[in-house]
């Protein structure tokens, strides 16, 4: 009990370090990524509206209900206090599934997880809403564990997928309750499905839960394996693909022929068509085929991915976040060095190269450069406790499948993404201070 309270003490003075830095600069909730089009969405709502094709409603409510009572740029500050509290109570919650101090600790004393509470990210709700739910089937409490599966599927359609693997595994294991989860998870998992796609209907015209993962295989990824197998270089591939997907689909009937110039100068112009259901659902399909077609570049891809998402080392969002004035000069500098760690380590095995991109790194950043250490050193000790405790198979083999399918998509949907993988990093926890045997 004494580890827990030092442990708890030590998360208040990490997260209030970050936190003071909204005294100054308060549009550091929304300064990168995502932020500034969760907090657009919630001023929607706020307006009696509601339309993204990629963002189910939850996260973009609980920003609304701060504006609404404190107003926008008074919620920039306090939002993130809020969720530091979350994170304190999911740190506690992982202590009570695992009885581990440690485990709390690698959870709310760690920067990068403290990073994403200090912005408006979606992560904030999802991953308490899925630990919650992921104690209650650990107790067979099957009606709470699965609402609050659906509520963590409103603030990110990933829970979706997580629903199905933990049915499955109850199904297959604790036989005396699937007439019970059956009828649980068709009434509330199914329900806020069709409830949240008929909405999507009344205005896209077209029954879908959300875009965002079938948009990021098909139209984001598909094209890095598109170029792959025809020998040509990204830039060529996204234009082939995108003319191919509307040829397939004959969109060219409904829609304007889209301008592929503009991937020249914008890598990320194609980025609109997340808001057309009916094209991402054809690149989806036409996906999968690609895949399948191509296993060996996919499996070389994903395991690439999921690499460099479990060796992230945040260094982009930490300098956004505390070098907001003068990010954007040191811009391509960082750029280079982010190459060169990656590229020597992984592509390269030239360990020695990495080593002197980042002690650059660290004459440019050390205060970033000692959290992004922090963090790397947490998750590697973790991927050494999960490794010990699967070989030992004193592993919770639900909790070891939930992370690797968030590791998988952190990899491969995510294309390495640190912001994916920290989505997964509590069950990466809990599987590593497992303290029952299956």
């Amino acid at each position: 009990m004494k580890d827990i309270k030092f442990y708890f003490i030590l998360a208040i003075i990490l997260k209030a370090f970050f936190w003071i830095f909204h005294i100054k600069f308060p549009n550091l909730s929304v300064h990168f990524g995502d932020p500034q089009e969760y907090a657009n969405l919630a001023i929607d709502i706020l307006n009696g509206k509601y339309i993204s094709a990629t963002r189910p409603p939850l996260y973009p409510v609980f920003i609304a209900f701060f504006f609404k009572i404190f107003g926008i740029k008074a919620s920039y500050f306090i939002i993130p206090l809020i969720q530091h509290i979350i994170g304190l109570i999911t740190g506690y919650v992982i202590y009570r599934i695992t009885g581990s101090s440690l485990a709390f600790c690698f959870y709310s004393c760690n920067p990068i997880i403290t990073l994403y509470e200090s912005s408006l990210y979606s992560e904030n709700l999802y991953i308490p809403l899925t630990l919650i739910a992921y104690y209650y089937f650990r107790v067979n409490k099957f009606f709470m564990a699965y609402t609050f599966v659906a509520l963590s599927a409103l603030a990110r359609p990933t829970a979706l997928i997580i629903a199905i693997i933990i049915f499955t595994f109850h199904l297959i294991q604790v036989f005396k309750y699937k007439r019970l989860m059956g009828i649980y998870f068709i009434t509330i998992v199914l329900v806020v499905y069709f409830i949240w796609g008929f909405y999507q209907m009344r205005n896209f015209d077209y029954f879908f839960f959300s875009t965002i993962g079938k948009f990021n295989i098909s139209l984001y990824q598909a094209n890095y394996i598109y170029a792959e197998n025809k020998g040509i270089d990204i830039k060529t591939a996204r234009k082939e693909w995108l003319l191919k997907i509307y040829e397939k689909g004959e969109f060219y009937k409904k829609y304007p022929i889209p301008d592929t110039s503009v991937f020249d100068m914008n890598y990320s112009a194609y980025w609109e068509y997340q808001n057309y259901p009916d094209i991402v659902d054809v690149a989806f399909n036409e996906a999968i085929k690609l895949y399948l077609s191509n296993p060996r570049p996919v499996i070389l891809f994903a395991l690439k991915g999921m690499t460099l998402s479990a060796i992230n080392n945040g260094f982009y969002p930490l300098i956004q976040y505390f070098h907001y004035e003068n990010y954007t000069k040191k811009l391509q500098k960082l750029k280079e060095l982010r190459h060169k760690i990656y590229d020597n380590i992984l592509l390269n095995f030239n360990i020695k190269s990495a080593i002197s991109a980042l002690y650059e790194m660290l004459k440019m950043f050390p205060s970033v450069f000692i959290f992004s250490i922090l963090y790397n050193f947490i998750s590697l000790y973790l991927f050494y406790k999960l490794l010990r405790n699967t070989i030992s198979r004193n592993v919770e083999f639900l909790a070891l499948c939930l992370f690797l399918i968030s590791w998988f998509i952190a990899g491969f949907a995510g294309i390495g993404g640190i912001r994916h993988f920290v989505a997964g990093y509590p069950f990466l926890i809990i599987v590593s201070y497992s303290k029952e045997k299956n």
